[in-house]
């Protein structure tokens, strides 16, 4: 059975959301959305009158996406490892939470067509951005550093066998680890990447290419059809008429990879 994009919610849900309703609504039941909201500019939180509510390009998509279905949305705040679980639980009708597609969650969600290129990239100290004008010399480095349990310390540990990886726990510490030389590069998704270097830019520097390709999607249970054809069609016409490419640069201009899908 195809589970409907519009399940009702349950008591204990219903205490946890904050719901936001869409003009021109023709559904009661709310889109479910999952959030993490800890990775700027994709999903993070931002003050609105003195309140933090979810903001960046996932959430705009959200909005999107519930006006393309005139219902209202339902923002559901999850730690990150719980969006998968959430879905297959029908805790949430969609998790969008700067999902990278891989192998494994693909076996236990269904993606769909992702919306952006998300590379992983790597940072460098700004006054020795220029010693790594190639990924050759990035590949010479002997100390790395990676968020632990990311995809770009499953990426160092195997594509740097000789080098130190370094593991930080918190990517606001970035910045005070290169300029201390604890590790010659950090690597991480573009877009986290961006944010490093748009708020410490006099100090850190992104090199202008990608290491490794990634793709950003949102995720749907296996059995949720109708949603998955919702999102995707939505997808193609935001494709089609700009609005997905105007989104993402609105958050990441003069980006030096490409973004798009």
């Amino acid at each position: 059975m195809t589970r409907s994009p519009f399940a009702a919610l349950s008591a204990l849900a219903l205490s946890a959301l904050l719901l936001a309703v869409s003009p021109g609504c023709r559904s009661p039941a709310p889109l479910r959305v999952g959030f993490t909201p800890n990775y700027a500019p994709l999903c993070m939180m931002v003050l609105d009158n003195n309140s933090g509510t979810v903001g960046g390009i996932e959430a705009d998509f959200a909005a999107a996406l519930a006006r393309e279905l005139s219902c209202p949305v339902a923002p559901v705040i999850l730690p990150f490892d719980d969006q998968f679980s959430a879905l297959r639980e029908d805790r949430i009708d969609i998790a969008m939470a700067g999902l990278t597609v891989t192998p494994a969650r693909s076996s236990i969600v269904t993606f769909c067509p992702p919306y952006m290129k998300n590379p992983l990239v790597a940072l460098a100290r700004a006054d020795e951005a220029s010693s790594f004008s190639s990924s050759a010399a990035v590949d010479a480095v002997a100390t790395v550093g990676v968020l632990a349990g990311s995809s770009a310390e499953s990426f160092a540990t195997r594509h740097f066998p000789r080098a130190q990886i370094v593991r930080v726990t918190k990517r606001k510490d970035v910045p005070s680890h290169l300029a201390a030389s604890r590790f010659r590069i950090y690597i991480d998704d573009y877009a986290a990447a961006h944010a490093l270097a748009a708020q410490h830019e006099a100090a850190v520097a992104i090199l202008p290419y990608a290491l490794h390709p990634q793709s950003l999607a949102w995720a749907v249970a296996p059995d949720n059809t109708e949603l998955l054809g919702a999102a995707s069609a939505a997808l193609r016409k935001w494709r089609a008429n700009g609005f997905l490419e105007k989104t993402i640069r609105s958050y990441l201009p003069d980006s030096p990879v490409d973004l798009m899908p």
